[in-house]
């Protein structure tokens, strides 16, 4: 833009300079001044004087006398008494001032302080708890455990070692006072039973091997083939003992069973029995058991196993085979009515008795001094150490048994425990319940078997050893 555009000329100063004083007189002397003089300027002293106010309210301090002399705070108190306002009001605004700051950042404040606690709290370290250290007890504890296991082994291994260095002096040891039965020693005639179970269709040459826990297998089928009975070889389960010959064992495989003819051997077992008549068609596995139960019931007897005599049957059911058992083991006992009155044993005690000695030895000139030697144990109130009664808890006639089979302290486990087993062990024979009432008349209290059979019998526990030492 150009800048004489805004410039005023100098008549127009000089007019508008003079033209309020003299306004008047233009109007009078001027009647066209209207467009004549300066519009804009007309329009601004027009506005002016439009604007300005009529009048203004005069306002006069009040007439307070000696105000000079008096305070700030008393001089601000009686203007405001003569404006009508209650004295102390300014005072309570002031106050009322000073304490808005603080109201005002009062939440603020808080807030601060609020985090500051806070963020001390995390600064401070959370207190530390001391875990008490107990691997020290666990080590004293899991120390001591194994000082224990230990000394368990140690006294173990001892045990064991004694046992394996000479099983028959632990066996008739006066600490255990125990026969001088050799627990290993089992295939001496009289000290194991064998139970052989012949299958249909077997050749002889199989069922000779089945024997050779007592007989040479070559020397048995030798005896068969000359016999002419390898083709007469019944199937079924059989019970042989080690002190059977190969005649009395070719006979008890071959015998051929008419009308139900049953030969139950001296020391079987009712559940052998069971077996047998089951293996044989005779009657259903358990049958022959629940008739023995059936009996006893019957006449109260408190046990069966040892009251069913040995010897050849001929029956048509389990239960008549069960009673004519029976029957034979009365009969005997009343054809030796005198001797049974004679002795101090009961008939409950006698067939006991005649079933470990059947389980002893087979040999019917040994059972007298076997009974006796039962015998004379149970009047010194010794343990009676016969391990065929622990072999019939267990059911194993033929097996090694533990060394902890026989520390056991159970009904049946003689070593342990004095006096008779609950029960008889097995079937006896006419023989052993003969030795039994009429026993060898001999103080001994050990015997001893060596690898013929033959019995060897001593009266103190150091003529035993001296036996034992010369015979192995």
């Amino acid at each position: 833009m150009s800048e004489n555009k805004f410039k005023v000329p100098a008549k127009s100063r000089a007019s508008s300079s003079s033209a309020a004083p003299s306004k008047k007189k233009a109007k009078e002397t001027s009647p066209a001044g209207k467009r004549e003089g300066n519009t804009s300027q007309a329009k601004l002293e027009k506005a002016k004087v439009t604007h300005k106010p009529s009048s203004f309210p005069r306002r006069s301090l009040p007439d307070v006398q000696d105000m000079g002399n008096m305070t700030r705070d008393e001089r601000i108190n009686a203007v405001l008494k003569k404006e009508g306002v209650k004295a102390g009001s300014t005072k309570t605004q002031k106050v009322n001032e000073e304490k808005k700051p603080d109201d005002r950042y009062s939440g603020m404040k808080k807030v601060i302080a609020g985090s500051k606690a806070e963020e001390a709290r995390k600064r401070k370290p959370e207190p530390v708890y001391e875990k008490k250290d107990n691997s020290g007890l666990y080590i004293r504890i899991a120390a001591a455990a194994l000082a224990v296991i230990l000394l368990l082994i140690v006294l173990l291994l001892i045990r064991r070692t004694d046992s394996r260095s000479d099983a028959s002096v632990i066996a008739v040891s006066p600490d255990s006072m125990t026969l001088a039965a050799p627990v290993e020693d089992v295939t001496v005639p009289g000290f194991a039973s064998y139970t052989v179970e012949i299958a249909k269709g077997m050749g002889a040459g199989e069922v000779a091997r089945l024997f050779e826990p007592v007989f040479d297998s070559d020397e048995f089928l030798s005896y068969m083939i000359d016999s002419g009975l390898t083709t007469s070889i019944q199937p079924g389960i059989y019970i042989i003992d080690s002190s059977m010959t190969a005649e009395e064992a070719a006979h008890l495989i071959t015998s051929r069973v008419e009308n139900n003819s049953v030969t139950i051997y001296a020391g079987y077992t009712l559940e052998d029995i069971d077996r047998m008549l089951w293996s044989r068609g005779f009657a259903g596995r358990g049958d022959f058991l629940a008739a023995c139960d059936e009996l006893a019931a019957e006449y109260g007897m408190p046990f069966v196993e040892g009251y069913l005599m040995s010897g050849v049957y001929e029956f048509t059911d389990v239960q008549g085979l069960a009673y004519s058992m029976l029957s034979s083991t009365l009969d005997w006992f009343r054809s030796h009515s005198q001797e049974l009155a004679s002795s101090s044993l009961s008939m409950d005690e006698a067939v006991r008795i005649a079933s470990m000695v059947n389980r002893e030895t087979q040999d019917k000139e040994q059972m007298p001094f076997i009974a006796a030697v039962i015998l004379n144990r149970l009047e010194e109130d010794m343990p009676l150490g016969i391990d065929a009664t622990t072999r019939y808890e267990l059911d194993d006639w033929t097996g090694k048994l533990p060394q902890s089979a026989y520390e056991k302290i159970t009904p049946y486990n003689t070593r342990r425990q004095k006096g008779l087993p609950p029960s008889g062990i097995g079937c006896p024979s006419p023989a052993s319940l003969e030795s039994v009432l009429e026993p060898a008349d001999t103080g001994a209290l050990y015997y001893l078997h060596d690898k013929d059979g033959r019995l060897y019998t001593s009266s103190t526990y150091e003529e035993h050893l001296e036996t034992y030492e010369r015979l192995y």
